[in-house]
């Protein structure tokens, strides 16, 4: 089988075309124009498979083509191409919990959903417990938005807890100690 980089357009054509140097020529040029457009750029035409090696405006460009929810243009580029190499498994499973986990797990170092029947909560609802030094309740519009981005609308943010590790102080909304760690509850309902 022949490769198409080794593949000369001169074979291709039929001999009657192949008779002076002119037309050598042409086919000389053909091939240096498609080797250099096309066979220098292929790795950019299978841009899913090769996300981590496109540019970061390629990458916004393909965020955009393919719809991905909560988008952040301003994230930085490993958090944006996460989005995009999981946009299309996050629209295939649009109706459950798992485009929220993955937008959290996006943008925090640990997430945690809990639905209403894991806590005994009313039906329909979940929480959100974020793990995460940088993350606390000034980021809580963003958050929400994050997640009404990409959760069924018959679903509810019951509350969102920020857990920290270090025991820093915060200003919060009714804080709770628990085994060193510092809990902030922000409740949105």
């Amino acid at each position: 089988m022949i490769d198409i980089y080794d593949i000369k357009s001169n074979n291709l054509a039929p001999s009657s075309k192949l008779r002076n140097d002119e037309d050598l020529l042409f086919f000389r040029v053909v091939d240096k124009a498609i080797k250099k457009f096309i066979l220098d750029e292929i790795e950019k035409l299978i841009l899913l498979d090769n996300v981590d090696n496109l540019p970061e405006q390629m990458v916004d460009l393909l965020a955009d083509e393919l719809h991905v929810d909560f988008y952040d243009y301003s994230a930085i580029i490993k958090e944006k191409r996460h989005l995009v190499k999981t946009s299309i498994l996050s629209h295939m499973k649009k109706g459950t919990l798992f485009p929220v986990q993955n937008i959290l797990d996006t943008f925090f170092q640990e997430s945690i959903i809990k639905e209403w029947f894991e806590y005994g909560g009313e039906p329909g609802k979940f929480k959100v417990e974020i793990s995460d030094s940088e993350a606390d309740y000034t980021q809580t519009n963003r958050i929400i938005k994050m997640i009404d981005s990409v959760k069924r609308t018959s679903q509810h943010l019951e509350n969102l807890i920020f857990i920290k590790g270090d025991n820093s102080i915060l200003n919060h909304y009714g804080a709770v100690h628990d085994s060193g760690r510092k809990i902030d509850k922000y409740n949105p309902i």
